[in-house]
């Protein structure tokens, strides 16, 4: 039987960016009263719990939600374990946002994609920087932080069973809203061919690539049609239309009123009620 490693006072941020090698164990039989999160940098981590384990691998996030057993140590296999973790206790709204996959009772996981680990460790980092660092709201700047990380995971915004090889598609094309469409290059990206990210993409979106990169573009630009004074031209370059004309074209095909028309209207129904 391991003695309980100590737990943390009860504070709403505890952070730390662990070097660890294959002495490191942790063991607490009633869990914390708080979460704990735990990401893999490099080496890897093991995970034990009633029936089973799990090896944590560079690039996966760990939540062990309050009250669960803690057991979880350097993998043998790896040798080494690089980690960053948190001690906190969840904001409300954060809720929905947790509910990851279930390797065991209490024990979630979330597999990042190689262009999302980039934006969780600098998260993670940021979070723990401003955790320990000597800002009078540095609890505030760390839990900042740490929402960055569970936007990051958040699932699309499409429905159940949303395709991730999709959601892929997606994250690219509103990364290069601006720039010139190409489809090869889309699937590329996502390791498919050029028809096989088509059918995917049509059949959880509706719509094929190109016809969601123009709703995508057409909704920015009618966000700063409403928003900013902004030439109709130079909206039109930013979203990626080299030619006005062929942008007015386009946007009063879909919204029904050329892009004056939709700023006129817009800044009416603003004065009346006002």
């Amino acid at each position: 039987m391991h003695p309980d490693t100590l737990s943390p006072q009860p504070e709403t941020l505890v952070t730390g960016h662990f070097f660890e090698g294959p002495g490191y164990r942790t063991w607490r039989a009633r869990g914390t009263h708080d979460d704990l999160l735990i990401y893999t940098v490099a080496g890897g981590g093991h995970f034990g719990y009633p029936g089973g384990f799990h090896h944590a691998k560079p690039g996966e996030l760990l939540l062990l939600r309050s009250g669960t057993p803690h057991d979880y140590a350097t993998a043998q296999t790896a040798g080494h374990w690089e980690l960053l973790w948190t001690h906190f206790h969840p904001r409300a709204h954060w809720a929905a946002w947790l509910e990851w996959p279930q390797l065991a009772p209490g024990l979630l996981h979330c597999s990042l994609e190689s262009e999302q680990r980039l934006h969780v460790e600098r998260a993670l980092l940021d979070m723990h920087q401003q955790a320990t660092g000597d800002s009078p709201h540095r609890e505030q700047w760390g839990m900042n932080a740490l929402e960055r990380v569970w936007l990051e995971c958040l699932p699309p915004e499409f429905e159940p069973g949303f395709d991730g090889r999709v959601a892929r598609a997606v994250r690219y094309i509103r990364k290069h809203l601006s720039e010139g469409f190409r489809l090869a290059a889309l699937a590329e990206h996502c390791h498919l061919s050029e028809s096989r990210i088509s059918h995917l993409f049509r059949q959880h979106t509706g719509r094929s690539p190109l016809g969601f990169l123009e709703r995508e573009r057409l909704a920015r630009a009618a966000q700063l049609l409403a928003l900013t004074s902004r030439r109709v031209s130079s909206i039109a370059l930013e979203v990626g239309y080299e030619d006005p004309l062929h942008f007015s074209r386009r946007f009063r095909a879909v919204m029904g009123v050329s892009p004056r028309q939709y700023r006129n209207g817009v800044r009416k129904d603003a004065v009346e009620v006002t």
